[in-house]
């Protein structure tokens, strides 16, 4: 049979255990490696105050010790972990930093499936990491190098109705609120081109459910948040092309709702323009479908 490598690729340290923690307890993803984009550490600082850390710096370790611990539950190594350089909320600004190490580790791991996030306005981080990856690939075809299947993994997001509910769950309970929706995919999605492929709903027996949760319960700094995490199942799907300098969903995005309790204030419109600056800068063209 052929060899399969799949790379993880997300935004934060807790990401890959959100959207995909089921699949790696079940290890139905061979060869499995992760990498984050960013650091998981806000330089403002807010977050390490709150677990009394005493600077961004030490917040950043503990996410990425925590990472390490969560993934060895599934049989994830630390040789396995990478972490591609960008900052917590300024990814979008990162994007030339990135994408080359991301197109890099693609081909030193000679991936053959790649998954990140969909392009849905839930955190800036997550759409900029689906954008990296996105325009990776795109560098790579054009190179003539490897292009492995782009699969996507849930987050969160608000708005619209919602697709790919996850079983046993009350996520997307909430359609058209600013509540998250955890677990979901973002639908309709305004900035997909064409339409997405179905999304396939895995439901897992008790064994997985529980070592999602006791991976999920290794990330301690991030506690008050997780509990919102399904566990039962988890929706996934080959991605669609997006059109990154397109809104996802009429109206605030969940990031321009939550800047304040971020401590930032980033603007679904100032994303954008940064994210176009970015792709010229690598030779892309926002204006067409990634």
């Amino acid at each position: 049979m052929p060899r399969e490598r799949h790379l993880i690729v997300a935004a934060h340290p807790d990401d890959e255990t959100i959207g995909l923690g089921g699949h790696l307890a079940a290890a139905s993803l061979p060869g499995a490696a992760v990498a984050f984009a960013t650091d998981g550490a806000p330089a403002n600082g807010i977050d390490a105050s709150r677990l009394g850390l005493p600077s961004a710096e030490a917040y950043a370790e503990r996410r990425f010790y925590e990472a390490r611990s969560a993934l060895e539950l599934a049989g994830v190594t630390s040789q396995w972990i990478f972490r591609l350089g960008g900052s917590d909320s300024q990814l979008v600004e990162q994007i030339g930093l990135v994408t080359p190490r991301l197109a890099d580790l693609i081909q030193l791991l000679d991936a053959t499936v790649v998954w990140t996030h969909a392009y849905e306005g839930g955190h800036p981080d997550h759409d900029a990491t689906a954008l990296c990856l996105h325009a990776a690939l795109a560098l790579l075809a054009r190179k003539g190098g490897p292009q492995p299947e782009l699969r996507e993994l849930t987050s969160y997001h608000i708005a619209g109705s919602v697709a790919g509910s996850v079983a046993g769950s009350d996520a997307g309970s909430d359609a058209g609120s600013d509540a998250p929706e955890w677990g979901t995919f973002l639908a309709p999605n305004q900035a997909i081109a064409g339409e997405a492929d179905p999304t396939t709903v895995r439901v897992f027996g008790d064994p997985h459910r529980l070592l999602k949760r006791r991976m999920l319960a290794r990330y301690e700094s991030q506690k008050a948040i997780l509990g919102a995490v399904p566990v039962d199942a988890e929706a996934t799907r080959r991605a669609p092309r997006y059109h990154f300098d397109r809104a996802p969903h009429a109206g605030p995005l969940l990031y321009e709702h939550l800047s304040a309790l971020m401590g930032q204030t980033m603007s679904g419109e100032t994303w954008r323009n940064l994210a176009a600056k970015a792709l010229a800068e690598l030779g892309l063209e926002a204006r067409e479908a990634l």
